[in-house]
């Protein structure tokens, strides 16, 4: 007798396999069983993970809902009859998901089995939405595999079964195969494609509300006390994607601070910054130093309780803080932070605040890593960029993105002179101009800043100061290059002061070109910061003299 698969001669056969190929193929069917079964084991977990998350915390149900999520993805018909129950009770009571509801409504549909597995479902604790929206991928694509699978088999039977042939037509049979494929990719789709008449019915509504309830000041989030930057953009807005430029020593993460600052205490929803360049405690000791107007080296060094003047200081800049220190999150990037795990760190707050609402910053650009390689910097960038925007859209929010400028625009911003850089000079631009929808790029007023310099070297002077040692502040103008759907009417510059020492800006408002206008706008600054304690001259000898209580803008 011959082995049917080495086809070998032998005595004895089994299944018509010899002793060495039956062991083999014995072996192979184990490990494939082995295999099947884990994944089963595996598939049941994910199924248990994603109900527990639907059953204990509202923000996933209801994000899940809108990233497409269906009952027919669940292998498990126990996991889905519970999943079916929390769904019914969600929409007669969208507050809230009462577990021991869920569990009375499957035992009185006799549904014993389920009513079982709920409490082990919901010993899965602190179950995360971005866990949960990957597990469902995965189930809807194991679910359309196996539809697949029942179609290629349909196929087959029709092909080979004659009988068949003579009840359906071909036709009929490829136009309700071509059905069933739709119905498939609809499924598979995140979100479905709405008509016009939708929108401008929501836009309707909107008016309407306005017409009751009064105007809106901005579109987007609020951003003041940066008025006029607040009223040229109309505040930040859900979708858009901002960049800021600007050379070394300008104050872009400093500026792009206060901006997140502003928005954490007035928006009441959560912020993240995340810097590839700084630490996360240098960042947060230069948020301390603006809020208690005390030096970073300083808040480094001394013994504050020690200093009765710090002490005072300290604990109203912490007040200030508290403001903001529980929606500000600060995220110190690492290589392995994509823009990927960046999404996860916003679904992750977002559902910590329950709430579909959030504002990410990025310090900066031309550091982010990616997950591929790149030779050429400004393809990476190019890169980065479409992926930022299209983040923005599908998180719905707003994204501001650090840039540093190229050699040439570095150099146009060192020394006064009749150009200054532009958007065009972002390291590696090229797509990221058309990616962003406001582009603000920041360089110093070189005219403006030594007209200040003279007019505090004037006032030391007649105070008898030291005027060598004069306080570190700089003229700042933003430039509005690209503003999509500005107001009307909006001036392109606007003018801050950086107090360098103190990680600080203070609006000082749309730019005029009028001498007399600007020399007089910049003794006024002159006077309420030195009486408001943000600039102190110094004694002979170098020392801090007139020490003011800090005093807000």
């Amino acid at each position: 007798m011959k082995c049917k698969k080495c086809n070998k001669e032998t005595e004895k056969l089994d299944m018509g396999l010899c002793d060495k190929c039956f062991k083999q193929t014995y072996d192979i069917m184990k490990r494939e069983l082995a295999k099947e079964n884990d994944q089963n084991i595996v598939k049941n977990e994910i199924e248990e993970i994603v109900a527990a998350g639907l059953l204990n915390d509202k923000f996933i149900l209801n994000k899940a809902l809108q990233h497409g999520f269906e009952t027919k993805i669940f292998q498990s018909g126990v996991v889905r009859d519970i999943i079916d129950t929390i769904l019914d009770i969600n929409s007669e009571r969208p507050d809230m998901i009462d577990v021991n509801l869920v569990k009375t409504r499957l035992s009185s549909a006799g549904k014993s089995d389920a009513a079982n597995l709920v409490d082990r479902i919901r010993s899965h604790s602190d179950v995360k939405f971005s866990q949960v929206k990957l597990y469902i991928d995965i189930l809807k694509e194991k679910h359309s595999e196996e539809i697949i699978r029942e179609m290629g088999l349909k196929l087959i039977s029709f092909v080979d079964d004659k009988d068949q042939k003579k009840k359906r037509s071909t036709v009929d049979f490829i136009g309700q195969s071509i059905k069933e494929l739709g119905s498939l990719q609809k499924q598979q789709m995140k979100k479905g494609v709405s008509r016009v008449k939708t929108e401008l019915l929501n836009i309707a509504q909107e008016i309407q509300k306005r017409n009751a309830e009064g105007e809106l000041l901005t579109i987007g989030y609020d951003i003041r006390p940066f008025n006029d930057l607040n009223k040229s953009l109309s505040g930040l807005r859900k979708g858009f994607l901002y960049g800021i430029g600007g050379a070394p020593r300008r104050g872009k993460t400093t500026f792009t601070l206060e901006i997140a600052t502003n928005l954490a205490i007035r928006n009441n929803i959560p912020v993240l910054f995340v810097t590839w360049e700084q630490t996360k405690k240098n960042l947060v000791y230069r948020l301390l130093a603006k809020e208690t107007q005390i030096n970073p080296d300083t808040l480094q060094r001394k013994q504050i309780s020690k200093h009765p003047e710090l002490e005072v200081k300290f604990a109203k800049g912490w007040r200030k803080m508290e403001g903001y220190m529980e929606r500000l999150f600060i995220i110190e990037g690492t290589k392995d932070d994509t823009l990927e795990r960046v999404k996860t760190y916003a679904y992750n707050a977002m559902q910590e605040f329950n709430t579909d609402e959030i504002v990410l910053f990025f310090d900066y650009l031309q550091k982010m890593p990616m997950s591929g390689q790149y030779l050429d910097e400004k393809f990476k960038v190019e890169e980065i960029s479409t992926q930022i925007k299209l983040l923005s859209l599908e998180l719905n929010c707003p994204i501001i993105v650090i840039s540093s400028l190229n050699k040439e625009g570095c150099n146009i911003d060192q020394a006064n002179s009749k150009d200054r850089p532009g958007i065009y000079h972002c390291k590696g631009s090229g797509d990221i101009e058309y990616d962003l929808d406001a582009a603000m790029i920041m360089a110093k007023d070189w005219e403006d800043s030594r007209e200040l310099e003279v007019q505090m070297k004037n006032l030391a002077q007649s105070l008898g100061k030291n005027v060598e040692r004069l306080p570190k502040v700089d003229i700042i103008n933003v430039y509005l290059d690209k503003n999509r759907d500005a107001p009307e009417g909006i001036s392109s510059i606007i003018q801050y002061l950086f107090i360098i020492e103190a990680n600080k800006f203070v609006e000082i408002g749309y730019k005029v070109e009028s001498d007399n206008y600007r020399f007089r706008k910049i003794e006024d600054i002159i006077k309420k910061l030195f009486e408001e304690g943000y600039v102190k001259f110094r004694d002979g000898q170098g020392n801090v003299t007139d020490e003011k209580p800090d005093v807000a803008f």
